[in-house]
């Protein structure tokens, strides 16, 4: 019996193992909108691998760089973009005034000054009863050529959004709006 397991652990030892990365490419509703230099820049950080982006940005000082519990609509899906964020606060009647008397709610803004490559990350503050957006603001934010979203709480829509050619991470979906739980109050 020794030497049956004997055998068995030196033909581990010389087996060979091949993993091939899948090909990672920048979705064509980005690719298409960006310079020539984000093309080549984003074609780039698409081959990355994440223990070598963890490495590179922990050697920077950021070692707590993520959100925890996010989960991916579509997992087999690379994010590569640049951060756009958004902050929300639970609802104060006395700044919510303020801030909506000032012009378009700053969940749309981000969809319309978004560039191409854009990745909108919205601070929730892990909030699960409620909702930053929704499929229409991402349509719009995905037309102007939009990677994908980071939402540290929820979106409406979850049907819609996974049907997207984007990049979605979430806590979850829920049916509401963001009010009366939260407001944007950064972006």
């Amino acid at each position: 019996m020794r030497f049956v397991y004997l055998l068995l652990l030196a033909g581990g030892l010389f087996a060979q193992i091949t993993v091939e990365a899948p090909e990672r490419t920048i979705p064509r509703h980005v690719a298409d909108k960006l310079s020539a230099a984000d093309r080549v820049l984003f074609g780039k950080l698409m081959k990355v691998g994440l223990e070598a982006a963890w490495s590179a940005v922990t050697q920077e000082g950021y070692p707590l760089c993520f959100i925890n519990e996010l989960t991916p609509l579509n997992g087999d899906r690379r994010l590569v973009g640049r951060a756009r964020t958004a902050r929300y606060l639970p609802n104060r009647k006395d700044l919510r005034e303020k801030i909506y008397a000032a012009g378009p709610q700053l969940n749309y803004r981000t969809a319309e000054e978004a560039q191409p490559g854009d990745v909108l990350v919205f601070d929730a503050g892990g909030e699960t009863r409620s909702t930053v957006s929704g499929a229409m603001v991402t349509t719009r934010f995905l037309m102007r050529g939009g990677a994908g979203i980071l939402v540290d709480g929820c979106m409406r829509d979850v049907p819609d959004l996974a049907a997207m050619p984007a990049s979605f991470y979430l806590r979850c979906g829920h049916a509401s709006s963001v009010s009366p739980l939260m407001m944007a109050v950064d972006y």
